[in-house]
């Protein structure tokens, strides 16, 4: 448990008109993932969905002949909820003589970090290689959800794109690095090749701000609360990265949790003049329509082919 130290603490209570609006923020508000993916309470430690797997066999028949019984096959699919969290501890002394305020600044700093470490896990999380972990999207998708682009090396193939994105289900974003997104920009610019043309446009979203979208998908650029590009960029197999076509909703890409972050103060120490505040989060994802995301990866940070 990290203490908050009294220089930590004394940040921000000098001039009251240069620090009139708070603390100055530089860690981006709210991820648009977490704007974009709907959790649903969930009553228990596990949630499960049933998918169908197998269908049962069918055919003709002539007159007085009878068919071959069978019978489909239908999966479940269980996830339980991880915890997420960590604990703060104030001395009551920071308290008392510079404001309650230093508990809620360290709280919202606590909630970012859980957020970075579920964004995190969200795409990379391998709960083989560490159980307390959520299986992430590139330890869960296999087979039909992986689209490979043209061999290692290489630059992004729009077909091949354009492949990954036929194979999703309802299909609503694409979820990239920043460094991945400038390579749409800079295709967008290369209309003469017929690389970007019109499949790459612009708009507004319903706060009015920019985005960027490819064949009417919007591009999510998905980076840390501190808006570093660390989440998805070009360090997989052979420098490069992936993108994720999705489909949000009940039957696509959906967290589960067992309530919103929870906040408790655990009182003061008994054997340290220090007030420990606890903070958690019980929550994962499901993937309702087994079709709802297809991974496109073996992308390189190169201008990209029709």
């Amino acid at each position: 448990m990290a203490n908050l130290t009294l220089l930590e603490a004394a940040k921000g209570m000098g001039d009251r008109e240069i620090f009139r609006q708070g603390v100055i923020e530089t860690f981006v508000e709210s991820n648009r993932l977490f704007e974009l993916m709907p959790f649903r309470s969930i009553i228990g430690g596990h949630d499960g969905i049933l998918l169908e797997a197998e269908l049962p066999t069918t055919s003709t028949r002539g007159v007085n002949e009878g068919y071959t019984r069978s019978f489909g096959r239908i999966d479940e699919i269980v996830q339980a909820l991880k915890i997420y969290g960590g604990e703060i501890g104030i001395d009551p002394f920071i308290i008392e003589t510079k404001g309650e305020v230093q508990a809620t600044r360290q709280q919202q700093l606590m909630i970012k970090s859980v957020a970075n470490n579920w964004l995190l896990d969200f795409f990379k999380g391998d709960d083989g290689a560490q159980p307390r972990d959520i299986a992430g999207l590139q330890t869960r998708l296999s087979g039909a959800n992986i689209v490979a682009n043209n061999g290692l090396n290489e630059a992004m193939s729009m077909l091949k794109l354009d492949e990954a994105i036929a194979r999703t289900h309802k299909p609503t974003h694409l979820l990239m690095g920043r460094e991945m997104s400038l390579i749409f920009t800079q295709a967008h610019r290369l209309t003469a090749t017929g690389v970007g043309g019109t499949n790459i446009q612009y708009g507004k979203d319903q706060f009015g701000r920019q985005i960027q979208m490819y064949n009417g998908l919007e591009i999510v650029v998905v980076t840390d609360a501190a808006d570093a590009d660390v989440v998805l960029p070009f360090t997989e197999t052979g420098d490069t990265t992936s993108i994720y076509v999705c489909s949000f909703g009940s039957t696509g890409i959906e967290g589960i949790q067992s309530s919103p972050i929870q906040v408790r103060n655990l009182g003061e120490d008994n054997t340290s003049p220090r007030i420990d505040t606890r903070m958690e989060w019980y929550s994962n994802f499901q993937i309702g329509h087994p079709r709802s995301v297809t991974r496109f990866s073996n992308i390189e940070n190169i201008p990209a082919v029709a």
